[in-house]
């Protein structure tokens, strides 16, 4: 199911929005609080895969699609388009990871509005230092100052100097 992961990411994102801003699961703060107001790593890990399981729904009702669609529908398994957002056995994959639910947490504070210079919890990502065991949990809050992308910054041209 290479592939799936970006799309599942917005799906997500979607999911977690719609409980909007002020929810228990946001520790009432829009990803202010650690682990997103749960007890620890492991509690926000299993939460969020759980909720994308629960709300990943295949859609293969006989009246609105086609004998053909359904069949290519019945080839996605909903465990492992969720077992693709939620990879992390390797390092590229939980740092991968790491950064989709960091964008996610980006996006719905902006999308909640979020003040300006507000403190959000973002989580590291692994060094390769960090991956050698004894692991440290996956997700380790970072507090970090909120900014909006202004259409300045957006319409900025960056150039790199040659050397």
């Amino acid at each position: 199911m290479q592939g799936l992961g970006v799309a599942d990411q917005f799906l997500l994102y979607f999911i977690l929005n719609k409980y909007g801003p002020g929810a228990a699961m946001w520790g009432g703060a829009n990803g202010t609080q650690p682990w997103i107001g749960l007890a620890d790593s492991n509690a926000m890990l299993v939460f969020l895969r759980d909720i994308l399981r629960t709300n990943l729904v295949i859609d293969d009702n006989v009246r609105e699609n086609s004998l053909a669609i359904n069949q290519a529908i019945a080839l996605f398994n909903p465990t492992e388009i969720v077992d693709e957002v939620f990879k992390y056995n390797t390092l590229f994959n939980v740092n991968l990871m790491i950064s989709r639910i960091n964008l996610i947490i980006i996006c719905l504070a902006a999308r909640n509005q979020v003040a300006e210079g507000a403190i959000i919890v973002l989580y590291q990502k692994y060094t390769p230092a960090d991956w050698l065991p004894p692991r440290r949990p996956l997700f380790v809050p970072r507090q970090c100052v909120f900014r909006y992308l202004t259409d300045e910054f957006l319409n900025t041209e960056f150039t790199v100097p040659t050397i």
